[in-house]
């Protein structure tokens, strides 16, 4: 029998592509964790991470992701956090979005 803390990390979103008619090259990372706790197993949790980047003309973009997952009988809480970086005057047109304050931290 298992004693203790189990951890099981998995690479996952790992990729990269360009796409030439539409001028984006596209590169990502990712993980996904697992850890049970002996004794505790409705106490389960589930860290996820990704890094993505995409290159345009105009702007490389870097979409940083973090989630947590949690189960503590009778709830399940989830929490995300989407960190946009090196914003332009393009992508705050396209994505309607304004650059972050949030520094990234790994998760893990």
């Amino acid at each position: 029998m298992v004693s203790g803390k189990m951890t099981v990390d998995v690479p996952r979103w790992t990729s990269a592509k360009t796409m030439p008619d539409v001028g984006q090259t596209q590169s990502s990372t990712g993980f996904v964790r697992h850890e049970v706790t002996q004794g505790d197993p409705v106490n389960a949790a589930m860290i996820t991470g990704s890094h993505v980047t995409m290159q345009f003309r105009e702007a490389t973009i870097h979409h940083r992701s973090k989630g947590r997952t949690t189960c503590h009988a009778p709830h399940v809480r989830v929490q995300m956090l989407v960190v946009l970086h090196k914003m332009t005057p393009w992508c705050s047109s396209v994505f309607g979005m304004r650059p972050s304050p949030v520094a990234w931290s790994d998760p893990r």
